[in-house]
């Protein structure tokens, strides 16, 4: 080769090239030839391409292997390259030596001396047999595609498009087939797309990227590319098919979902026509705990069931179909994993044509809903178990009082008609009295039920010795204990207090727990009464020998209106234990109830929180409420003068008879308005007034009389004596200007002895 270049050195005077140089390692077919058109060096793969020896190249006019046509075509770009010394591409069918026509290209560019003149010419050939099997087989795909189609070759070179391609593009086919792609998109995306393409060969997987193509009119077109490998008939990777989806129509929908869902406060997201999340608000990321990235562009069949993705895809197909709206039950599952109950409402989205171009989706979180709907489920039962227990429960009530009453009245009709003897008539009051007090509890305890449910039972606090407490109510349940020869077995730790309480409220508390545990045991049985300090507590424990607790009710045993169906016959409301944990709650404090089945007994445990160390040091034990002995008589009220008013008929009688014996000089009014009467011109020094009265109340009566001057009665003392009975009617009696508030029914020792307090001290002395 050396030798050929030095003797066309000197035919053709020119300096010396190195020609070998440039074409030895080429490995596509390259010759070398002078400005006729006379081929001076060809390498090996120009005589493989054409199958004809060396000698049967060099030297020869590149005409003798083409066609006149092509000749022609290849003189003129010969001058083109020597007039504007640049690369010009023409298309050659050389024929080779066994008669083929083979479909190359030629790249033909300028070939300089040392001094820069052109000389000659340096020709590439490229074999285009394997790319143009690559065209046909594209061509065959995608001839008749609707959506703009493309092949190229591995470097990026379109070697066919489709007519969408270039009404998309604005392009005239010459304009783009045999252009590098790079031509109408940026640098940026000609970099990604070659990174879609080597991993389209490299994995044979198809490949999604996002191009933004500039048309012939300058217009940048927003598209998604689809690039697919394309194989030759043995498997191989030969080039990239690639499919384009014009983009702007979705985005105009994108931008106007965009401006309906950006701050709607529910989960919105917009979906194409296959399913794809295009757009989703914040409300979105929020539910499922994915970032905005991790959802959009994503398919919703990523979040939801294969089920689920069938019933959403059928409701996607009736939006469109029908451009009607559409409920579905989703059940998305979050980043966290949970899987949220909602439901979706998905309508048309609609282009300005009104072409249904996809779906708006709207999620409702409907956890909380079904929450509400089990709380609700969980409260119909609740009331409907309230409801029996409330039926039971008047049942009870009924019970309780018919039976005292039954006895009262029965008593009362014998000593009526005197037939009784004074033995029977002695038994006949004590009955009566013993049923009244009965009855008198029943009322307290359904009374106290009301305050717990309206939240108004009220404590007095101050430190209180827990031992003085469980002593007094012991005293008052050992006839109890005592009539059923049961044994009270106490221990008490005087280190167990004291505790800060209202003492008259836990001396229910134990009184409670003490005559249950009476109730349930029976004759010859036993309560043990444990006082103890334990930790920062008081621990108080009562356990019995008694009959026991049913399993399925223990759990309920503290609820009001609870009880088995054997404790009727036992007597009480079943509120007793309803009482005791509202009454220990209220001091900070817990109790329990603990038994090993019917008939093993049962054991209560009230643990009181012990104050803190000051308090702990200074105990009060007088503080603690102890019932006093009452007087065994009517206290002397002679020379007191008491004005008795109560509309009741005999409720005055009662009273005047009462306070007649006592020695008192009563008055009785059926009226405030009476009263008022009375009052300055029979000066008494006691009133005793209902408070429930037509017309002028109680409290109306002890105002008017208090706006009284002195002289006319102004400043006399007043007890309060009615039927209200709550602590709020106690608080308002005194406020309204009563000196004391007694409850009905009262005792008649108890009342002469309130009214002998009450008395002026001078009129007491005369």
């Amino acid at each position: 080769m050396p030798e050929m270049i030095s003797q066309f050195a000197r035919v053709t005077p020119r300096p010396a090239l190195a020609a070998d140089i440039i074409i030895a390692n080429a490995p596509d077919p390259v010759f070398v030839c002078d400005l006729q058109g006379k081929i001076l060096e060809a390498n090996d793969a120009v005589s493989r391409l054409l199958g004809l020896r060396r000698d049967e190249v060099l030297e020869q006019s590149i005409s003798q292997f083409i066609s006149l046509e092509e000749a022609r075509e290849f003189v003129a770009a010969l001058r083109e390259v020597v007039a504007h010394g640049v690369t010009r591409n023409i298309r050659l069918h050389p024929r080779s030596a066994s008669g083929e026509v083979i479909p190359t290209t030629l790249n033909a560019s300028a070939l300089r001396d040392i001094d820069g003149d052109i000389i000659g010419a340096i020709g590439i050939l490229r074999d285009m047999r394997e790319l143009d099997q690559a065209r046909a087989y594209a061509e065959s795909l995608i001839k008749n595609a609707p959506d703009p189609v493309f092949v190229s070759d591995l470097e990026g070179k379109i070697l066919q498009a489709n007519d969408a391609v270039f009404s998309l593009l604005g392009f005239r086919p010459d304009e783009l087939i045999e252009q590098s792609l790079s031509r109408i998109i940026s640098p940026d995306e000609t970099r990604e797309f070659m990174i879609a393409l080597r991993e389209v060969v490299e994995r044979g997987r198809t490949r999604n990227a996002r191009l933004h193509p500039r048309t012939a009119s300058g217009e940048v077109i927003p598209t998604t590319l689809n690039a697919s490998a394309l194989r030759d008939a043995d498997g191989g990777v030969i080039g990239a098919i690639g499919i384009l989806r014009d983009m702007r129509e979705l985005d105009k929908a994108r931008a106007y979902a965009e401006s309906l869902i950006k701050d709607a406060p529910d989960p919105v997201f917009v979906s194409d026509l296959e399913g794809k999340i295009l757009q989703a608000n914040d409300a979105v990321s929020d539910l499922l705990g994915f970032r905005e990235d991790e959802v959009v562009e994503q398919s919703v069949s990523r979040f939801i069931s294969a089920d689920e993705t069938r019933e959403f895809v059928a409701a996607l197909r009736e939006v469109v179909v029908h451009g009607v709206s559409r409920n579905v039950p989703l059940h998305p599952r979050s980043a966290s994993g949970d899987v949220i109950s909602t439901t979706l409402n998905a309508s048309a989205l609609r282009h300005a044509s009104g072409e249904v171009i996809g779906a708006i989706g709207i999620l409702r979180d409907m956890r909380a809903y079904e929450q509400v709907l089990h709380d609700l489920e969980e409260s119909r039962r609740e009331l409907h178990d309230a409801n029996q227990a409330k039926d039971q429960f008047l049942a009870v009530v009924s019970h309780e009082l018919r039976t005292p009453l039954t006895a009262m009245l029965g008593w009362v009709r014998l000593l009526t008609t005197g037939t009784v003897d004074a033995s029977a008539s002695a038994r006949a009051l004590e009955v009566i009295e013993r049923n009244v007090k009965l009855l008198a509890q029943l009322i307290e305890d359904l009374l106290d039920v009301s305050r717990i449910v309206a939240g108004k039972l009220r404590l007095e606090m101050g430190p209180v010795a827990p031992a003085t407490v469980v002593e007094s109510a012991i005293e008052a349940v050992q006839a109890l204990a005592d009539a059923k020869s049961i044994s009270l077995k106490v221990v008490l730790d005087p280190s167990a207090g004291p505790v800060r309480g209202d003492p008259d409220r836990l001396q229910q508390v134990i009184w409670n727990l003490l005559a249950n545990a009476i109730k349930f045991t029976p004759s010859r049985g036993r309560v043990d009464v444990r006082l103890e300090r334990f930790n920062n507590h008081t621990r108080l424990v009562v356990r019995d020998t008694g009959r026991g607790i049913n399993p399925d009710l223990l759990p309920h045993i503290f609820d009001r209106f609870r009880q088995d169906e054997e404790a009727p016959r036992y007597g009480g409301l079943g509120l007793g234990l309803a009482i005791v944990r509202h009454i220990v709650d209220l001091h900070g404090g817990t109790v329990k109830a603990e038994s090993e089945g019917e008939g093993r007994g049962a054991t209560f445990t009230v643990e009181l929180p012990l104050p803190s160390e000051q308090v702990a040091s200074s105990p009060e034990p007088a503080v603690v409420y102890r019932r006093a002995e009452g007087p065994s008589r009517l206290v002397n009220l002679s020379g007191r003068r008491i004005l008795v008013v109560d509309d009741e008929a005999d409720a005055r009688e009662l009273l005047t008879t009462i306070l007649g014996r006592a020695g008192a000089d009563v008055a009785a009014a059926a009226s405030a308005d009476e009263a008022l009467t009375t009052l300055p011109r029979w000066r008494p020094d006691v009133l005793v007034s209902d408070i429930g009265m037509p017309g002028d109340d109680g409290y109306a009566l002890i105002r008017k009389i208090r706006a009284l001057p002195p002289d006319e009665g102004g400043n006399v003392r007043a007890l309060a004596l009615t039927a209200y009975a709550r602590s709020e009617d106690r608080i308002r009696a005194l406020e309204a200007g009563f000196q004391t508030h007694v409850s009905k029914p009262v005792d008649p020792l108890e009342l002469t002895a309130l009214l002998d307090a009450l008395a002026p001290r001078s009129r007491k002395a005369a």
